[in-house]
């Protein structure tokens, strides 16, 4: 009978230890912040209410749910560790703004989309302004619906029928990889940044629109295999684009449209401002000091030839 009681406490103790090693999010639920009007966290998120930051460290969040994780507009959400998010059709969702920053790494898988921002609102702009993003959806890894997608900063991987799909997209700054075609239905712009992109079925860029290419070495070709350089792009399967843009650091005391070098004439001029400030005073009084002695060493001289007389 003991040995019976002391087994079943064992067990007992035992689950507990599984369930409570198991972080919160892998339950399955989605974690809603869409109307959220306070500080929230769980396992593996805390959201910044005042600031509208939601921080995601190391979480695992992997729910049957139609939505993983859904933004309310204007959030900033910063990417620390390893953090995976998976759901039954939307990983991440927002119906306005969002940045995403960071130095960690998300993987969102979801049915349809990996992220999905579905606002119609042309105004509303979605950020990549650093990390490590790990993209797929079974139709599509990022959608947008209005609002502009701009990839300025980071590592994407995208996995989807189609990889990319929104009205303006923007690429620059950035180093994108897209198993599935990256597509707008106005403007689809690439600025400096390293792009591959493959689609089996049609074009790897296409716009209603137009299509820029700035500051960038093309290859294209039918496939992966077959890139060759190319002064333009004429609609092929498989591109490859590398950064021919040469950065310049901006200065961080003028800002945007001021080179960096200003900033070093300015501290070097700081500098000679203050030894100036501590070395002048010093020399006039040293000065006054010398005016002093002579002055004194004439006047004794004077009374020296007076005394002679």
């Amino acid at each position: 009978m003991k040995k019976t009681i002391i087994a079943a406490v064992s067990l007992i103790f035992a689950a507990v230890l599984v369930f409570a090693a198991l972080p919160a999010s892998a339950l399955g639920e989605t974690v809603d912040l869409s109307y959220v009007r306070q500080n929230e966290s769980g396992q593996g998120y805390r959201w910044d209410n005042i600031n509208d930051v939601l921080y995601l460290t190391d979480i695992n969040l992997s729910t049957t749910a139609d939505f993983g994780i859904k933004l309310p507009a204007g959030a900033t959400v910063f990417v620390e560790g390893d953090c995976r998010v998976t759901a039954n059709r939307y990983a991440i969702s927002c119906l306005g703004s969002v940045t995403f920053k960071g130095t960690g790494k998300l993987t969102a898988e979801g049915g349809e989309c990996g992220m999905y921002f579905y606002g119609t609102n042309r105004d509303h702009k979605i950020l990549f302004l650093g990390g490590d993003y790990a993209v797929k959806g079974e139709n599509t890894a990022i959608r947008s619906d209005g609002a502009e997608l701009s990839f300025c900063g980071g590592k994407l991987s995208l996995e989807g029928k189609t990889a990319v799909r929104g009205v303006d997209v923007t690429v620059s700054g950035c180093e994108l990889t897209a198993a599935g075609a990256i597509r707008a239905s106005h403007l689809l712009s690439v600025n400096g940044a390293n792009v591959s992109a493959f689609d089996e079925n049609g074009p790897a860029l296409y716009s209603d629109g137009r299509i820029g290419l700035e500051n960038v070495r093309i290859e294209a070709g039918a496939d992966g295999n077959s890139l060759s350089a190319a002064d333009g792009y004429a609609g092929e399967s498989a591109i490859r684009l590398t950064s021919t843009y040469k950065r310049v650091r901006t200065s961080v005391l003028f800002g945007e449209g001021t080179p960096g070098w200003v900033d070093t004439l300015v501290f070097i001029g700081a500098g000679v401002g203050v030894v100036a400030a501590l070395t002048v005073p010093f020399a006039v009084k040293a000065n006054k000091k010398r005016k002093l002695y002579a002055k004194l060493n004439s006047e004794n001289s004077d009374k020296g030839e007076a005394k002679k007389k």
